[in-house]
């Protein structure tokens, strides 16, 4: 019983200690309690140890064993209440602040060329294809090009090279290319100035 109390006591200071970390770096995508009044939970936490029962070697032992499961839950109770910070979010199809998302399929000479299409909340004449590099997907890394590009009031076009994510046609070159001819065209029809980066 003693051996089990020490270790709950060693597993709610480490909680309290990476805690206080994450708040202390400003990491408050790891953090489980957020920046308001809950902060003032770390100082019981920080002091659980006090009174902790057993010899040294148990509290030693005790602390050990706690420090990596503290993590595992600081890890996991932080991504479950920060799922709104993930930034792949907002290329999810739906409705988001300042833009409309939609999945699309562009129709090619042999299959199709899928692609997320992001236009900003007000009208636009302007829209930008971003393509990934190579064994990428796209929507691996590209959504701070696309805050910034909707921000600017530019739609964004991000699509699978073939070989590549969704995209089921095989990876040949120089057939590729015809990727990006594609989503041009389909910019082109919908866009009066269309630009291409990567």
């Amino acid at each position: 019983m003693k051996t089990l109390s020490a270790l709950a006591r060693a597993l709610l200071f480490w909680l309290g200690a990476l805690e206080w970390l994450a708040g202390r770096q400003g990491w408050w995508g790891l953090s489980w309690l957020g920046r308001g009044t809950q902060r003032t939970l770390l100082g019981p936490l920080l002091a659980a140890p006090l009174g902790m029962p057993g010899g040294r070697w148990r509290r030693a032992l005790s602390f050990g064993l706690a420090a990596p499961l503290a993590l595992a839950i600081q890890i996991g109770a932080s991504s479950l209440r920060n799922r709104r910070a993930d930034p792949r979010a907002g290329l999810r199809p739906g409705t988001h602040p300042g833009r409309q998302v939609e999945h699309v399929h562009i129709a090619m000479d042999e299959g199709f060329l899928p692609g997320i299409l992001a236009a900003p909340g007000t009208e636009t004449a302007a829209a930008v294809c971003i393509l990934h590099g190579s064994g990428d997907h796209k929507g691996a890394y590209t959504w701070w090009m696309v805050d910034a590009l909707l921000a600017q009031n530019i739609a964004v076009l991000l699509i699978d090279l073939d070989g590549h994510g969704e995209n089921p046609r095989t990876q040949q070159f120089p057939a590729i290319l015809d990727d990006v001819r594609a989503a041009t065209d389909y910019l082109r029809a919908r866009y009066r100035r269309v630009g291409v980066l990567g």
